[in-house]
């Protein structure tokens, strides 16, 4: 007799070095009491030591094979950042129809500090009752802070709180969907009929793509990002509300990479997560109560006049690369 379908947070390791992050992950959402457990797609370039460490923290490790994309009909892909190309496996979650009813993607550098198994205990439904389109298209994720990319910084929809947003974009970091072999099937179609080289930012790119008008937008507090706390630190960022933060860019394992500077709270949280997850709560307080005293000491202007702490973070960080 089979299982009823289950519902759990996925992430995806495909190399050793995000391994901490998973870690990371898995303690975090152990410590704010998560009632579901942690399933990590882990590809075949995946170590075996890598995997022992997930498996005795508990995760559920479920071998995926790499994502073939078709031809398309246009040119061969070209990302913004190599390693892009990896996060195509994603899609492969739509793949586990009958095992899973909803499942809650979550990055291998996001962090959970507040309970967000809401996320998980709140049914999908689709945003239309049409289906003449082929199956539903039923998802849930929040909107991206486009001001690291320049050209683009103008239409960041937390720059003009304006409903829609003036560019409806959202972050694959967190995705809440419903697995459906028909709707894999038919994101393979719509595969085959793209120019790939138009996808940048890989999966993400055709995600927002196939979503458009579909996808269900969720609070900033569900994903967010270091673009997000870098550009928006004064007017929309809040220690007391953030309940998943997203190290996009330079990652707090990565103690080499240069671009560090900036996020050193941030960076705090995560190894308060890595290594003593009870303490964060602790640390999150402190941290909300010196952003706290630190807004009421801006000059007059507020957020505007802070622009360009924003500014200098951002210089360090680059363009276009969200992940």
């Amino acid at each position: 007799m089979s299982s009823a379908p289950r519902r759990a947070y996925v992430t995806l390791l495909t190399t050793d070095s995000y391994g901490k992050g998973v870690l990371a992950l898995q303690r975090s959402l152990v410590a704010v009491e998560s009632e579901y457990p942690l399933v990590v797609m882990v590809t075949p370039s995946v170590g075996a030591e890598v995997r022992a460490s997930l498996a005795a923290d508990g995760c559920e490790l479920r071998e995926v094979a790499p994502l073939e994309l078709p031809a398309g009909v246009g040119g061969a892909p070209s990302y913004a950042v190599a390693y892009f190309a990896e996060c195509w496996v994603k899609l492969r979650m739509w793949e586990w129809e009958g095992e899973f009813e909803q499942i809650c993607y979550l990055d291998a550098d996001m962090l959970v500090i507040r309970e967000i198994d809401r996320l998980l205990d709140e049914p999908l439904a689709p945003a239309t009752a049409d289906d003449s389109d082929g199956p539903p298209r039923v998802l849930r994720a929040v909107q991206e802070c486009f001001c690291p990319v320049v050209e683009r910084r103008h239409l960041c929809a937390y720059r003009c709180p304006t409903q829609p947003p003036p560019l409806p974009y959202f972050n694959a970091g967190l995705l809440v969907l419903r697995p459906c072999t028909a709707t894999f099937a038919a994101m393979r179609a719509a595969l085959c009929a793209s120019d790939l080289s138009r996808f940048a930012f890989a999966e993400q790119d055709f995600l927002n793509e196939y979503f458009a008008g579909a996808w269900q937008p969720l609070p900033w507090v569900y994903n967010a990002s270091k673009a997000l706390y870098a550009s928006h630190r004064d007017d929309v960022w809040d220690y007391g509300q953030a309940r998943n933060l997203h190290y996009t860019m330079a990652k707090p394992w990565d103690l080499k990479h240069p671009c560090h500077k900036g996020y050193e709270k941030l960076n705090e949280l995560w190894y308060a997560g890595f290594s003593n997850p009870e303490s964060i709560c602790r640390l999150l307080l402190q941290l909300h109560k010196d952003d706290k005293r630190r807004r009421a000491e801006l000059p007059p202007g507020g957020a505007s006049a802070a622009n360009g702490t924003a500014a200098a973070i951002l210089e360090a960080a680059p363009e276009g690369a969200p992940g």
